[in-house]
Order: C-alpha cells, then structure tokens, then sequence
C-alpha cells in the first residue's frame, strides 16, 4: 500500500528513526537494506502518524532509478547540481576525510569537544550522504525564493516545485516552547509552518558531528479591497 509520497512524507506510521541506525554505518547494500523494512512493525497508523524515516528516502531512490534508468546521484548532478553551478557539492561522503579544506565531524557526548571520523552513510542515499557549502546551498535557496528560476533560468516547473511545499501530513498542531507554531505540516522532503504571520520552509539535519537547518521566509502579500 506505500506509495513514493509516503515515504518522502515520513507517514508509514513509524517511530521517528525506527529502524534506521540498524542501517547506519553499516556495509549493507542498498537493495537489502529495502529489503530489511519489511520487519519494521510500525507502532503508529499508516498515512496518519508522522515518523521521520532515512530509508524511506532510499526507497524513493531505487525508484528513481528503476523508472529513469539513472542512478539518484546521476539525475541530480545533471538535474539540479550543473544547472545551479554547484561545482562544489558531493553527492557521497565517501573519501571527504580526504578533500581540502572541509569542516571535519565532531563530537562533546561522551568527552570534551572531539574530532570523530565520517560515518559510512552512502548506502541509505538519497538521505543522509551529501555534502555541500553555505555557497552551493544559497544557490538552491536562491532557486526555491525565486519560484524555481536561478538568474532567470528555470530550473524546476513551478507546480513540480509547489507540489513539495504542499501539507501531506501533520507534524504538530499545538503551540509549545521548543516551536512558536501553531502548525507543523511536512510535504515532499520540506517542512512548512507559521511564524510570526509568515509561512516558513525549512528542514534540519543533523549526522555524525554535524547540525544543519536551512530555512526560508515567504513574503507576506496583503490583498487589499478594490
């Protein structure tokens, strides 16, 4: 019964990160990993309980793939990656230890602040595995500002774009101290929500000594009488 929106909206009615650190840093390849969710027991109702799920999204890429003939790190590199010029984005972290000049992972849980090496995360690609900059991502964030157009090229359709801000699930409706919200919904890989009478899009992420949050502000239009 799942659907590739379901698992890009994280509603299969799993835990939040159930199952996905039996996959982590681990040397299981991609379709067996596919094949391991198969036992995951969700506790939640399907379609109606949101659960965050890394290898949801590595579904969705053999699917991809499966229906294009490309790889996922193929069709974005050409799709996205060259039109946006993001020369300096990776889509595995598989040798980043040995580039030049990038921020090394690090750690304060069970000592003082420590380097720690990269985790082994490739193989649940599409999530987790690229590395980027603040450079390339203001890029992307200059494409999803500018209603899919970088320096007046298009790069997505506008509804394709539309579609992945669209609520396909609820994350929260309540209001507490860790989100000033009265919404939280999740689309297709973007959460949205209200923030001082503006919608926000955004999305954290946060992986072996590293935390990331990229936002964006919609602007407020008035709509005055005639």
């Amino acid at each position: 019964m799942v659907t590739v929106r379901d698992v890009l909206s994280h509603r299969l009615g799993t835990k939040t990160f159930q199952g996905d650190f039996v996959f982590w840093n681990s040397n299981l390849p991609k379709d067996s990993i596919v094949w391991k969710m198969r036992y995951l027991k969700p506790n939640g109702l399907f379609r109606q309980d949101y659960g965050y799920c890394n290898s949801g999204y590595l579904v969705a890429g053999q699917v991809l793939q499966k229906v294009i003939g490309q790889s996922w790190e193929t069709y974005t590199e050409e799709n996205i990656l060259k039109p946006l010029g993001m020369s300096n984005t990776y889509m595995q972290t598989a040798g980043m230890a040995n580039r030049k000049n990038v921020a090394s992972p690090h750690t304060n849980l069970f000592s003082a602040i420590t380097t720690i090496p990269f985790d082994n995360v490739d193989n649940l690609a599409p999530a987790t595995s690229m590395v980027s900059n603040v450079k390339d991502v203001s890029k992307w964030l200059m494409r999803q500002l500018d209603s899919r157009r970088y320096e007046g090229r298009r790069i997505l359709p506008w509804p394709v774009l539309q579609k992945t801000r669209d609520a396909n699930i609820t994350v929260s409706n309540r209001k507490n101290q860790y989100y000033p919200n009265h919404f939280r919904t999740y689309g297709l890989g973007v959460l949205s929500a209200d923030y001082n009478g503006r919608q926000i899009f955004w999305h954290t992420g946060g992986a072996f000594g590293f935390v990331t949050n990229t936002c964006l502000c919609r602007k407020k239009i008035w709509a005055l009488p005639s």
